[in-house]
């Protein structure tokens, strides 16, 4: 069986490696590991300075009509099972918080960079693919202990390709009982 789904770890690693290519960043550098950092961790996150620069991001799955349709089919397996093969698109919506003096200029290089064709081909090697109706950042200053901090927030979406294959069973056998409006009923076994 060949299922192609990403989890929501893979999602996570996706987008903070291409976020962290894109603010200028190595991700194998563990000195620069620590730029782009992925929301609601279990360990929490290390204080950051006011004068600095950081990302912070949110991968989340979200509904929407296409998120219902599935394209299902089924293929002989062998004598007593079929593979049924379901294909669907999920919504994946990424929120981009930006903190730090440069929090506005580095929200909107990544707004231009995902449409780049350099960065669109690391999304499509993954199965995600940008939906270009993308809004422009908001700069939202976020008071903290007494002082403002300069914050931007930007969102984008993409749709995922699945495929998700499961063996079923064949039918070897079905009752049946047919009933009539006088009451009379009669059973019937059909088996292979």
């Amino acid at each position: 069986m060949v299922n192609i789904v990403n989890t929501k770890d893979q999602l996570e690693n996706i987008f903070w490696s291409i976020t962290t290519k894109i603010l200028g960043f190595n991700p194998e550098n563990s000195l620069h590991q620590d730029k782009v950092r992925i929301s609601w961790p279990t360990d929490g996150q290390p204080a950051f300075e006011i004068g600095k620069d950081y990302a912070y991001l949110k991968v989340v799955e979200v509904d929407s009509p296409i998120n219902r349709l599935r394209n299902v089919t089924f293929t002989q397996q062998d004598v007593n099972n079929a593979t049924q093969k379901s294909e669907y698109t999920r919504v994946i919506q990424v929120m981009w918080t930006f903190y730090g003096p440069s929090s506005y200029d580095r929200a909107d290089l990544v707004k231009h960079s995902i449409f780049l064709d350099e960065y669109k081909s690391l999304f499509n090697a993954n199965n995600l693919y940008l939906i270009t109706d993308v809004a422009s950042p908001m700069r939202i200053p976020e008071q903290f202990q007494g002082q403002w901090w300069e914050r931007c927030d930007f969102t984008a979406s993409f749709n995922e390709y699945v495929k998700r294959e499961n063996t079923v069973p064949y039918i070897q056998s079905a009752d049946i009982t047919i009933k009539t409006d006088n009451g009379l009923q009669k059973n019937i076994e059909i088996s292979q």
